[in-house]
């Protein structure tokens, strides 16, 4: 039997992304149904120049990756045996305060001063937010949070 380990990267940010292309008209290549359909045809691109067409593949992921190791194995279960999605959000959620809430009870527990870190980031994010909502900040926050790296 011949077997072979993987490991895909999806990328849409940092180097990978090429600078000056983030038009609004280029970003629908960025979605999770993108990804899989890139996906699926790197497999069957690879499977056919080994010598493997209609080899199934095991799929991984965690978090986000593992929300498409599950979606992979759904959408194209002829390329997929079975996905293991690890803390994979399935179901999107667009106004999800309950996540913020577990993160500001996470930081709380670790924190040294347990009264102060979570009312600290809550004040970093509100501010961040402010920051966000005139366009003539952008570039400073680019700037300052190396995104253009």
């Amino acid at each position: 039997m011949q077997r072979a380990l993987l490991k895909v990267l999806v990328m849409a940010t940092g180097h990978y992304r090429k600078k000056g292309d983030m038009k609004l008209e280029n970003l629908r290549f960025l979605s999770s149904r993108q990804a899989l359909a890139d996906l699926a045809h790197f497999q069957t691109v690879l499977n056919q120049d080994l010598g493997l067409s209609g080899r199934k593949w095991v799929v991984f992921g965690g978090s986000y990756p593992g929300s498409l190791a599950a979606w992979y194995r759904m959408k194209y279960p002829h390329l997929a045996y079975v996905a293991v999605a690890s803390s994979a959000p399935v179901n999107a959620v667009v106004n999800f305060p309950e996540y913020l809430e577990v993160v500001q009870a996470s930081l709380a527990s670790l924190a040294r001063n347990r009264s102060t870190c979570p009312k600290t980031m809550k004040v970093a994010f509100d501010s961040l937010i402010q920051l966000l909502a005139y366009k003539e900040n952008y570039e400073k926050l680019t700037e300052h949070f190396r995104l253009d790296v």
